[in-house]
């Protein structure tokens, strides 16, 4: 009877251990689901890779291609009248970002941003001073329209349709003055990629 109840007592520890061990490899697995690891679209991480001297913290992406970040310059020197510009293309022989200018809307795609950090894409009489940022400095850039490699708005009767979770990739850019007052040949607009964004649409 001794025998009995010891190897009752044994089968009843070895479920327990079983037991135990198979709760938790459940509660693991109902975590990494809810943290979105099996969706193929959910391991893509949010990177935004920055030049040198250049910080792009917290972007955050919608789907028609709105984007918002923190941006810091670290080069020595107060850059003036500042522009951004978001793409995927790249034209490496000239320099330009972007692979077509005339579709992107009927401005271009450089969005200057005045003292109040308002982005627009032409500095009229209502635009207000330009902006300007010293070394060291972090501003919020807010709603930076992105373009797709031939200058089109996501999802825009020209752009393919881009849904909430889909992985995107874009390079932004920045041109400035090292001197304050107007673009002219004394002192022209330097533009140069500050940063690569990789992350998924609609997730910071």
């Amino acid at each position: 009877m001794e025998n009995g109840n010891m190897r009752a007592q044994s089968a009843m520890e070895y479920l327990m251990t079983y037991g135990w061990a198979i709760i938790i490899i459940l509660v693991v697995l109902g975590v990494l689901y809810l943290l979105n690891v099996f969706n193929p679209g959910g391991l893509v991480g949010t990177t935004c890779a920055a030049n040198f001297k250049y910080e792009c913290l917290i972007p955050y992406i919608t789907t028609n291609g709105l984007l918002t970040f923190t941006f810091g310059q670290n080069t020595g020197s107060t850059e003036y009248n500042l522009a951004f510009a978001c793409t995927n293309a790249q034209n490496a022989t000239t320099g330009e970002p972007f692979a077509n200018l005339t579709k992107a809307n009927s401005g271009g795609v450089w969005y200057y941003m005045n003292s109040t950090g308002s982005l627009m894409q032409t500095k009229s009489l209502s635009f207000g001073a330009p902006r300007f940022m010293q070394s060291e400095q972090t501003i919020t850039v807010n709603s930076l329209q992105c373009f797709d490699q031939n200058g089109n708005v996501p999802n825009s009767p020209y752009s393919s349709k881009v849904q909430v979770g889909a992985p995107i990739t874009e390079r932004i850019w920045v041109k400035f003055t090292t001197a304050p007052g107007a673009n002219s040949t004394s002192n022209p607009y330097i533009d140069t990629q500050v940063a690569t964004l990789s992350t998924t649409v609609g997730v910071s």
